[in-house]
C-alpha cells in the first residue's frame, strides 16, 4: 500500500518539478503579447517617486535640453527638508506631471482604510492650497497594494503605478488602470534600451520608474538610480527614438489616456530568449529573470491582493527553497522507485510511471488501440 502512495506521489510530482524548474530555462518561448491594432508607437514614461533635489537640479534640466517631461509622484513636501512646494511648482511649470505617493510614503496596505482616505483628503487640499491642479495618477509606496486599498485609490485617481516589471497595453489598462507596471531605472541603461527595442512597434505604453539621478545634498543618503552620465544618455536615447518615430516621451497620465484608446489585439508567437539574463537581484542573490517574473506575478502581483499579511511572508528564498525541497523529494522517490523495479526484475513496462491496467487514461488507450489491432488481424480477406 505504501509503495502504491509513493508511485501515485511520483508521479504528481515530476511533470510539476517539470513544469516549475524546467520549462522557463528553455530557450524557446511560448510567449502571448498584446499589442495596439491601430497604432505602432510605442509611448515612454518617465516616473519619479518621494521629492528630492536632485529633480530640480539634475533631472529636470538634462530633460528640458532635450524637450522631454517626466511626472513626479511627490510625498508632502511639508515633510520634506531639501524639496518644497515651489519646487513642486517649478517642475508642473516646465510640463512635468505631479502624482500623489502619499503624504508619509506609508504602505498603504498597513495604513487602512479609514487613514488612507484621509491621506487623499488631505492630499486634494494641500494641491488646491498651493494653486496646483488636482493630481489624477498615484504610485503605491513600496508598490505594496490589496484589493482594498486599490479600490480607494480608484475614487482618487484615474490611473495608479505598481512596481510590477511589465508594459501596458489597450487591454490592460481598460481592464485595470490601477494595477499599471514599470520598469526601473536602477537596472541599468543596457537594460532599459533592451526593454524598449524589445516593444518597438507594439503601442504600448512603457513606464520607467526611478527615485535619485545623480548625488546632490540629502539625496547622497539614498543609492542614485543612474548617475547624471548615465542619465544624459538615456535622454539623448529617448530624444533620437523619438526623433525617428519610434516612441513618444509623454508624461503617465498621457500615456495612459492615449493607450487606452486604442484597439487591442492579441497574438502568440515563439521567441529565442535566454532565461539566465537576470537584471534583479533579491537579497543579494540573483536568479534568473523568467523565476523573479513568476514569484512576482504569481506571489506579489495576483496572491497579494488578497493575502496581504500573508504574501510578505513567503520571499524568494523561501519560495526557492519548497521548490528545492520538491525537487529533492521527488527525485529520492524515483530513485526508490527505479531500485525497488530493479530488484524485482520487473519489465520495462511497468517501470517508469508504473501504467498498468488500472493506472488511468494512458492504460485505457493502449487497451483500445490492442483491442482495434486484435480484430484487424481477425478478419479474414474475401
Amino acid at each position: 500500500m505504501k509503495k502504491n502512495r509513493n508511485k501515485r506521489l511520483f508521479n504528481i510530482l515530476a511533470p510539476i518539478v517539470f513544469i516549475i524548474i524546467l520549462l522557463p530555462l528553455s530557450p524557446v518561448l511560448l510567449s502571448r503579447e498584446h499589442y495596439s491594432r491601430d497604432e505602432q508607437t510605442n509611448l515612454v514614461a518617465l516616473t519619479f517617486d518621494d521629492g528630492y533635489s536632485s529633480w530640480y537640479t539634475s533631472i529636470m534640466p538634462t530633460l528640458a535640453r532635450y524637450g522631454l517631461v517626466a511626472t513626479g509622484f511627490i510625498n508632502d513636501p511639508d515633510y520634506i527638508s531639501d524639496f518644497s512646494w515651489d519646487d513642486v511648482h517649478r517642475l508642473s511649470d516646465a510640463g512635468w506631471e505631479i502624482g500623489w505617493h502619499t503624504a508619509r510614503h506609508r504602505n498603504v496596505i498597513k495604513m487602512g482604510c479609514t487613514a488612507l482616505i484621509s491621506d487623499f483628503e488631505i492630499c486634494k487640499a494641500k494641491f488646491r492650497d498651493h494653486d496646483l491642479p488636482a493630481p489624477v495618477s498615484f504610485a503605491y509606496p513600496w508598490g505594496a497594494h490589496d484589493s482594498k486599498s486599490m479600490a480607494i485609490v480608484a475614487g482618487y485617481f484615474e490611473a495608479a503605478r505598481t512596481i510590477h516589471p511589465g508594459e501596458n497595453n489597450p487591454a490592460s489598462i481598460r481592464s485595470n488602470p490601477y494595477l499599471l507596471t514599470s520598469y526601473k531605472l536602477k537596472h541599468g541603461l543596457p537594460f532599459i534600451k533592451e526593454v524598449i527595442n524589445q516593444n518597438a512597434g507594439q503601442g504600448v505604453l512603457i513606464t520607467l520608474t526611478g527615485h535619485v539621478i545623480g548625488q546632490t545634498d540629502m539625496d547622497s543618503l539614498k543609492k542614485p538610480d543612474l548617475s547624471d552620465e548615465e542619465f544624459e544618455q538615456l535622454a539623448s536615447f529617448l530624444y533620437d527614438n523619438q526623433a525617428a518615430g519610434k516612441i513618444n516621451v509623454v508624461t503617465f497620465k498621457e500615456g495612459v489616456k492615449i493607450v487606452r484608446q486604442r484597439e487591442s489585439s492579441v497574438r502568440w508567437t515563439l521567441k529565442l530568449d535566454s532565461p539566465f539574463d537576470s537584471w534583479d537581484k533579491s537579497y543579494g542573490l540573483s536568479f534568473p529573470n523568467r523565476y523573479i517574473d513568476l514569484y512576482d506575478f504569481v506571489f506579489q502581483r495576483e496572491l497579494r491582493h488578497y493575502f496581504p499579511s500573508i504574501v510578505p511572508s513567503f520571499t524568494p528564498y523561501l519560495v526557492l527553497s519548497l521548490i528545492l525541497g520538491v525537487t529533492g523529494v521527488t527525485c529520492i522517490l524515483g530513485i526508490t522507485n527505479v531500485i525497488q523495479c530493479y530488484r524485482k526484475r520487473r519489465s520495462r513496462r511497468q517501470m517508469g510511471f508504473h501504467l498498468g491496467r488500472d493506472d488511468g487514461l494512458y492504460a485505457r488507450v493502449s487497451r483500445v488501440i490492442q483491442t482495434a489491432l486484435n480484430r484487424l488481424k481477425a478478419v479474414k480477406p474475401r
